[in-house]
């Protein structure tokens, strides 16, 4: 399924099978101009520097990687920030994030969209 903003610009990409049911991943792109698509809220809808936001769906309402990216389709973190060099004993999947109570770290989890938050096991 493609989604267009209304500047004719892609807004979404994705694997749609009705409902609210996608599998694999969902791509969102940001415009320069007045849209009514959406975009993920949090930092990454605040942050200039996200353009792009990706989520690798497993199951209907449930993601297991989340990925950010600026213009250029450079990765950058979900505040926007550039992503340090990943560890060779972190996951893939697992995304950087900025936290206000603990220095900047990797994390991996399945997210329910419904709840939203994450679900089971929290790496």
């Amino acid at each position: 399924m493609q989604r267009f903003h209304p500047d004719g610009t892609l807004a979404e990409e994705s694997n749609w099978y009705g409902g609210s049911k996608f599998l694999g991943t969902v791509r969102m792109i940001k415009s320069d101009h007045p849209t009514i698509e959406p975009f993920p809220p949090g930092g990454a809808d605040k942050a200039a520097n996200v353009w792009i936001a990706e989520f690798d769906y497993i199951e209907e309402a449930i993601y297991e990687a989340q990925r950010y990216f600026d213009r250029e389709h450079n990765p950058v973190s979900s505040d926007g920030d550039p992503l340090p060099a990943k560890p060779a004993n972190v996951p893939v999947r697992a995304h950087f994030v900025r936290n206000q109570f603990a220095a900047p770290y990797w994390v991996m989890g399945n997210v329910d969209v419904r709840i939203p938050g994450f679900i089971g096991e929290y790496f």
